[in-house]
């Protein structure tokens, strides 16, 4: 059996199904249930042929999935996942997934994320986000208590509404507020699930990442060395690496290389700043060493990130 991966992106997602789709500029939330899956299954083996074995590769930011009613198998990066009613499945760029099957009754919604870390931008919590990273990295879906389903649902149909209502003039705003609400609901269950998440007092090394973190957020347009940091906080560049590293399972260089992609990706993306403005707003010395640090972290240049559809 011959093995496709087919790339989809934001763009193909928006513009290649044929239901109402909710969206803006970052995300783009619609429903799907059996009914549109087999159709999807027929398009694909008239595209593909019926015993081709089909995989994407996730080139959006990411994808948000909950199961409403009945069931549906899939699989990410090569592990299996069979979602019931009552469960999420969160899915990363670069991940590779390929659905199996549903139920007659099976019925879901989808969030598809263009920017970064959509739903977590503005979330002042670095042990939180780091904590969810580090859940999602190990395990793409869990299952909610039944009362924080019900609030999603609500949640999603309010975004859904606002995002459809031209009436609404700070829209965006609206729909990232529910975001970050929906993002603590979901972290509510998540991280607790099975008790695999002791509630503890925060530690000396949680402090020290809470205080580095919030260091690089206000400084990392100017600084991106360790050394900087390190400096701030009176401690030698190796103990901050190591401690940061112990605390938050990340070295110290790749959270501030996170903020600093972060952000050229959302002016890449969402302004039309040339390479070269981006370059000298993240107080780059010149373009080219944006385009290699960028090229670096991402595996494309500035310029193939801006033109590609993702």
């Amino acid at each position: 059996m011959v093995k496709k991966v087919r790339d989809v992106s934001f763009f193909d997602i928006v513009n290649g199904i044929d239901m109402r789709v909710s969206r803006n500029e970052d995300l783009a939330m619609f429903d799907f249930g059996n009914r549109d899956f087999q159709k999807v299954k027929e398009e694909l083996a008239l595209k593909y042929g019926p015993d081709e074995d089909i995989h994407f590769r996730n080139r959006s930011n990411g994808q948000f999935c909950c199961m409403l009613e009945g069931a549906m198998s899939l699989e990410i990066n090569g592990r299996r996942y069979d979602l019931r009613a009552g469960e999420v499945c969160c899915m990363l760029e670069d991940d590779c997934y390929r659905l199996f099957d549903t139920s007659e009754d099976a019925r879901w919604f989808v969030i598809v994320n263009r920017a970064g870390g959509y739903m977590m931008q503005g979330v002042n919590s670095a042990l939180l986000l780091m904590s969810f990273k580090t859940k999602i990295d190990s395990k793409r879906s869990f299952r909610m208590r039944e009362k924080t389903a019900g609030l999603i649902s609500v949640l999603y149909g309010l975004m859904r509404e606002t995002l459809d209502d031209e009436a609404f003039s700070y829209k965006d705003n609206i729909v990232k507020s529910y975001m970050h609400i929906m993002f603590y609901y979901l972290c509510s269950d998540f991280l607790t699930e099975d008790s695999l998440v002791e509630v503890r007092p925060p530690s000396r090394q949680d402090e020290l990442l809470l205080q580095f973190t919030r260091l690089v957020s206000e400084n990392y347009k100017e600084h991106r060395k360790v050394s900087y940091y390190a400096d701030k906080l009176c401690l030698t560049p190796k103990y901050l690496s190591t401690t940061i590293y112990e605390a938050g399972g990340r070295y110290a260089r790749d959270i501030i290389a996170e903020f600093v992609v972060c952000e050229a990706k959302r002016c890449l993306l969402n302004t039309t700043m040339t390479v070269q403005e981006i370059s000298d707003y993240l107080h780059f010395s010149c373009q080219s060493f944006f385009g290699k640090y960028f090229r670096e972290h991402t595996g494309v240049s500035p310029q193939a990130y801006r033109q590609s559809p993702f």
